[in-house]
């Protein structure tokens, strides 16, 4: 990345449009110093059994924002976020968040998938698994 000028935050991005895009069907500009790696990340994640479930989902978001309340250290908590893929699959709901992390520490991310875990349970009322998805080994982590 350091070569491109490409900010890592802004690699992420185009690397979530990727996926989305081959969702989708609508062509994402990339710039072409990054293009040949995001489009393998993307075809690594569809090929993954997680990806797999997800192009046969019932239904499918990219990008999907949302508001719950969450309890933190003895308050309730209003809080938002952007959940990077939600579907539902054989009556379960997924949520799949998307990490271009070189060092790969789900712990890190618990409590974001615990949040985006019971924004959607009080959505959909079904069961729902979380996932993380390294997208530079293609490693899968659940946590939930």
């Amino acid at each position: 990345m350091k070569q491109t000028g490409i900010l890592p935050a802004d690699f992420g991005t185009y690397t979530h449009r990727v996926i989305e895009s081959r969702f989708t069907g609508i062509p994402v500009f990339l710039p072409e110093e990054i293009r040949g790696i995001a489009e393998e990340m993307a075809a690594a994640f569809l090929a993954s059994d997680i990806g797999g479930k997800a192009q046969k989902a019932v239904w499918r978001l990219n990008e999907y924002g949302i508001i719950t309340r969450y309890p933190h250290r003895d308050r309730m908590l209003t809080i938002t976020g952007q959940i990077d893929l939600i579907f539902e699959y054989e009556n379960r709901i997924y949520i799949v968040d998307y990490k271009t992390d070189r060092t790969e520490q789900p712990e890190l991310h618990a409590e974001q998938m615990a949040v985006y875990r019971k924004a959607a349970g009080d959505l959909y009322n079904k069961p729902v698994e979380t996932w993380l998805y390294y997208l530079r080994s293609g490693r899968t982590v659940k946590l939930g």
